[in-house]
């Protein structure tokens, strides 16, 4: 069992965490820099953006969405906290 946590340590130390893959040394000087990618979404936090949400899932999707699915409510009629 030793044995297998040390190869499994082993692992986790060699092993790359990140997304990108590896750029040989040879290609480093001509590979361009990542790219930063951000989506700003502080909007979607704000009182107006969660109202915006609200009115978006009640009024457009819900319709929508229960007449393709046809979701029935079964069981007791009263929850039970």
């Amino acid at each position: 069992m030793a044995k297998l946590v040390r190869e499994i340590k082993d692992v986790a130390k060699g092993w790359r965490w990140g997304r990108r893959t590896m750029t040989p040394r040879s290609a480093l000087d001509s590979t361009p820099p990542p790219k930063i990618w951000s989506y700003p979404t502080d909007w979607a936090r704000t009182p107006a953006g969660r109202a915006a949400r609200d009115v978006i899932l009640d009024a457009a999707l819900k319709p929508i969405i229960w007449n393709e699915t046809s979701p029935r409510c079964s069981g007791s009629t009263t929850s039970r906290a």
